[in-house]
């Protein structure tokens, strides 16, 4: 049986969210767990955008209330709580590839596995020409 997880962005501005909940959308389904998006700041996992000061404050007051924090940032800049960094902007390769990691071990992806020059492949049926925008 799966589970049903969920991801919600702090600090994010809507380009971002709106990737985001496109990709929970189109590829949120996977083999152990079902994501879907949270609007609260209370999910099984929260990606905080770190280049956003009051999101990092937020972080560092225990506002945000997760599983596991991912930060999401263009300079590797990192905030209380979190895990791992995401690099910015935002790819929907790189969330796929984080949501695919955690469905599998249900564990936070390890330090360096999807750095900003590291692209993971994916396999050519979940090509992201329905992104072509962010490609």
């Amino acid at each position: 049986m799966k589970t049903q997880a969920t991801l919600h962005c702090h600090g994010f501005n809507d380009r971002d969210q709106i990737l985001v909940k496109s990709v929970l959308l189109a590829f949120g389904d996977l083999d152990n767990s079902i994501w879907t998006y949270a609007d609260g700041t209370s999910a099984d996992l929260v990606l905080v955008d770190c280049d956003n000061l009051l999101a990092v404050r937020d972080a560092a007051r225990g506002y945000l209330h997760g599983k596991h924090v991912i930060a999401c940032s263009r300079d590797g800049i990192s905030c209380d709580g979190a895990g791992f960094t995401l690099p910015k902007p935002l790819r929907p390769k790189h969330v796929i590839a984080m949501l695919q990691h955690m469905d599998q071990s249900g564990e936070m992806p390890p330090a360096m596995a999807i750095a900003a020059n590291d692209t993971p492949a994916l396999p050519a049926e979940e090509g992201l020409m329905m992104f072509p925008f962010m490609i």
